[in-house]
């Protein structure tokens, strides 16, 4: 996967929109994640704007963040994004997919019981000190 630098920095823009400074990929790690063998990205634009996103892991079989404008929220773009990626995840033949979300995070937690994630266990400290995480496993 070769997205543009261009496409990264607006990948980069969503995400500083969508999560705190400390939790946000910057460019650097975004590029890094692009570079890996097996990462999937699936985006979602809107009259040439990147309003939506989800990077994951096929290797690891883990779905890396979900990221939607805010500006577009509340549209079922997010439930396209994690259609469109548990589906080709899917015909990779994988056992299981995993996701990590904030405890907090109501409706990314929401979007994962809807696609049949459930929560393995709570990550203590995960975002730093006092802001945990559940682990939620998709069964394939």
């Amino acid at each position: 996967m070769n997205p543009g630098s261009l496409q990264i920095e607006l990948m980069c823009e969503l995400e500083r929109l969508c999560y705190p400074e400390t939790l946000a990929y910057d460019t650097f790690m975004m590029r890094e994640f692009l570079r890996e063998p097996g990462m999937l990205l699936v985006c979602e634009w809107h009259r040439g704007e990147l309003v939506g996103f989800q990077l994951s892991d096929r290797k690891r079989a883990t779905i890396i963040t979900i990221d939607v404008h805010p500006g577009y929220r509340r549209q079922g773009i997010a439930s396209r994004l994690m259609h469109r990626s548990l589906q080709i995840l899917k015909a990779f033949h994988l056992k299981r997919i995993s996701s990590q979300v904030a405890v907090d995070n109501i409706s990314s937690l929401m979007l994962h019981f809807k696609f049949g994630f459930k929560i393995r266990q709570r990550l203590r400290n995960y975002y730093g000190f006092g802001n945990d995480a559940y682990l939620l496993v998709l069964e394939l």
